[in-house]
This record gives C-alpha cells, structure tokens and sequence, in this order.
C-alpha cells in the first residue's frame, strides 16, 4: 500500500507511521513536513510550491492521511486567530485539491477536532456540524468543520472516499518535551519539574475544568484497523474525564509529589468547562490502555528523554 502523510513530524502522525510500518511491512509512506529534513518539506500553505516539487504523476496513493494542522495549546486561539484561520484554510484547500486533482482514487483519512463541538450539545457524530463552537475556539473549530464540509463536497460531487476522525487530547510517549503545551504535558513538565528543582507549580484555571484523554498508540491502531471503515465521522473518545486537579493529582501519585503544593491562578486562560466524547461503535474500553499505565509510560518517557537533553549538553 502507498500512503502520503501530511505533518509527518506531527505527533499523532508518528505514531500512525510507526504503526503502519509495524503492520503493513510493504508499505510506502511518502511524509510531507514544513519543520526539517525528515520527509518531503514544503510550505503546504502554498499550491505553487506543492505543484512545483512534488511529482504526482509517480504518486499514486491508496490513502491519504492529513494530519497537519496550524494550532497550539493554552491561549493560542485567543490570539492568533487570523493566522489560525488563513493557515488552516490554506492547508486543507491545498491538500483536498492535492487528492481530487493527483490521487482521486485514495482514501482521505483526515481529523477534527472536540473544539469544534458546540459545548451545549452533546458530542456525538451527528451534531458535529450543528450549533456554535466555543468562542474562544471558535476560529480554529471552524477550520476544522470547513475540512469536514469540503470532503463532504468531494464525496457528493466526484465520489472521493474519506473518513474523519475526532480525537479528543492525544497523550502518550513521542511527544516533543520541549514544546508541547498540551495540558497535559504541561502538568508532566510541571510537575517534575517542582519535584526534581522545588519550583512552584503553578496552573492555569481553577482546576475544575475536565478534560479527556486519548492514548496515542490506541488511536493509531484503531485508525490503522479502519482504514476502511465505511463511516464517514467518527469520534476518538474514551466517555471519561476528570478535573485538571484529579489530573495532577495522578501524575503526583505517579511522581511522588505532594499534590497540596500546587497553585492556581485562576486570572489565566481556563477554556471550556468540559470537552468528553462519546466512544465510537468501531472500538470498545477493552481496546484502550487504563489511563494509569498510559501515563506511567508518557512520564517515564518524559524523564528519559529530559536526561538525554540534559546529558547532551
């Protein structure tokens, strides 16, 4: 099989790759990045440069998995929404005119996001398009409902297959320990941090506010085993979340933190109250790794990775 991943160098793209790599032992992956040399790089911002440098005439694909994607954690959104909609825009217009015009035969696997639900409705499938998203997300969640809107558009007028995925936060080992912001390697760098050099930690909100988790690794096989699955939204989400506080206090426990150390700035940037996803019928909780062990392999992962930086330099 051929496979063309875009943000190759992105974090759920590398764990879809080394997937596919594991299971598919004939696989031809072709990677497009902008961030370095590992893989086709190109500014997938511009259709000149994509059309220029990339021959698609000896590109054939079976499927088509676009990751890349213009966002970051905390307040990023509040911010940057220009440079969030014009970048995001410009991505999946390239990379959906790159299918229909070059490889219209692929399967498209390509991803939203839980920020694109209306926060008053239930998340389910059905609703993805329906309502508002939260306002301070807004921007972002829509770029992600306008990918959704021209697969759709494809399928209707030319027959191109796709599925989109909905992952809630991804979590996991291979994440970048220097600048990930996900809330949840932030609490892992915090954390370790204050245990290791008794900084203060410090997080943002009250605490209240829930989040869920997704384990990498298990959203890369459930991708890879349904490549071909003939539903065309499907939500990667666990039905369970905790509070910021229940989250730290895991990663302490796992650390040996005192959990009653940490402080909350409540002034800061604090986001929707609750972001679940129900699970989709293609999986159930006993395909999922127990958060427990996840964790335990992200952190161990963490500290392993600082100590080579730190040896390195």
């Amino acid at each position: 099989m051929r496979y063309l991943v875009t943000g190759a160098n992105g974090f759920l793209a590398k764990h879809i790759i080394n997937h596919i790599s594991e299971y598919d032992k004939e696989a031809n992956i072709v990677k497009m990045t902008r961030r370095d040399s590992n893989g086709f790089l190109i500014d997938l911002t511009d259709w000149r440069t994509i059309k220029i440098n990339f021959d698609f005439k000896q590109k054939q694909f079976d499927y088509i998995i676009h990751t890349a994607n213009d966002t970051k954690a905390g307040d990023y959104c509040l911010s940057n929404k220009w440079n969030q909609w014009f970048s995001n825009q410009s991505i999946h217009i390239n990379i959906l005119r790159l299918w229909k015009e070059f490889s219209p035969n692929a399967k498209m696997i390509t991803f939203g996001t839980s920020c694109g639900y209306d926060p008053t409705l239930e998340k389910t499938e059905d609703n993805y398009l329906l309502g508002q998203p939260d306002k301070d997300l807004e921007v972002y969640g829509m770029t992600k409902r306008m990918l959704l809107h021209g697969l759709q558009s494809l399928h209707s007028d030319y027959g191109m297959n796709y599925t989109y995925f909905i992952p809630n936060t991804l979590y996991g080992p291979g994440f970048d320990v220097l600048k990930d912001t996900h809330f949840i390697f932030d609490l892992i760098r915090k954390i370790y941090n204050a245990d290791k050099y008794k900084i203060q930690v410090i997080l943002w909100g009250n605490g209240e506010q829930k989040r869920e988790l997704f384990y990498a690794p298990d959203a890369a096989r459930i991708i890879f085993n349904n490549l071909e699955t003939p539903k065309k939204v499907v939500n990667l989400g666990t039905g369970v979340e905790f509070s910021i506080k229940r989250w730290a206090q895991i990663i302490c426990d796992i650390i040996g933190y005192d959990e009653n150390k940490i402080t909350y700035d409540t002034s800061k940037f604090t986001g929707v109250k609750s972001k679940v996803l129900p699970m989709s019928n293609l999986y159930t909780e006993k395909d999922l790794t127990p958060i427990t062990i996840g964790l335990r392999r992200t952190i161990e992962y963490y500290i392993n990775e600082v100590a080579q930086l730190s040896a390195r330099l």
